[in-house]
């Protein structure tokens, strides 16, 4: 799913004061897993929309997001964060990097099923008022048209995305105002090609 989908049944989820289990990818054998140790859990595109949103955002005590690790390198570990220590960190994020980032759009290829994901891209731009992508970049090449486009960007990526687009394009990406990374280590050559990039160890990693 996209990120402005996910965005709508996350806040509903967690606005209402109930517990959003975000699944690691969208197998079907995922998904029975899923079906199997939440019998009584409702999956969001099996319910229908409803209109009537409150106008003020305030996170319900007792929302809560179950992530899961991808499973790339062992079995996927469960992760299960209070919404409003996932606001904090926006906030805490906001107030670190806001005043130097503008009305910068958030684009980034990192899928929102991830911690690092939702918070960066879904949850600080939300919080923070800014534009975001929906979806995901998937690769460099997607990348480098989109910033080409024009505009001011706040890249939210990977060191493995990082690492892939060629020197000689980095020149051109005078549009971005950060770049942030995350998921493995950032090589230092690497860093210094794009300049200033923030490296950031998340919720699973701390």
């Amino acid at each position: 799913a996209e990120g402005y989908p996910f965005a709508v049944d996350l806040l509903a989820v967690c606005l209402s004061g109930r517990h959003a289990v975000v699944p690691q990818n969208h197998q079907p054998a995922t998904l029975a897993s899923l079906r199997t140790r939440h019998p009584r859990a409702v999956f969001c595109g099996e319910v229908a929309a409803h209109s009537g949103a409150a106008s003020v955002w305030q996170p319900a005590d007792g929302g809560r997001i179950s992530f899961h690790t991808s499973g790339s390198s062992s079995e996927p570990k469960c992760v299960t964060r209070a919404f409003v220590a996932l606001v904090g960190e926006a906030e805490t994020m906001e107030a670190a990097f806001g005043g130097q980032l503008g009305a910068a759009q958030v684009i980034g290829t990192v899928p929102h099923h991830f911690i690092y994901g939702t918070i960066f891209r879904i949850i600080w731009p939300l919080w923070s008022g800014r534009v975001f992508r929906s979806d995901p970049l998937g690769d460099g090449y997607a990348v480098l048209a989109c910033l080409r486009r024009g505009g001011d960007f706040i890249l939210v990526s990977s060191p493995s995305l990082l690492e892939r687009v060629p020197a000689e394009d980095i020149p051109d990406l005078a549009p971005l105002k950060a770049i942030f990374s995350s998921g493995s280590l950032l090589r230092s050559e690497v860093a210094l090609r794009w300049g200033s990039p923030v490296e950031i160890y998340g919720s699973t990693e701390t």
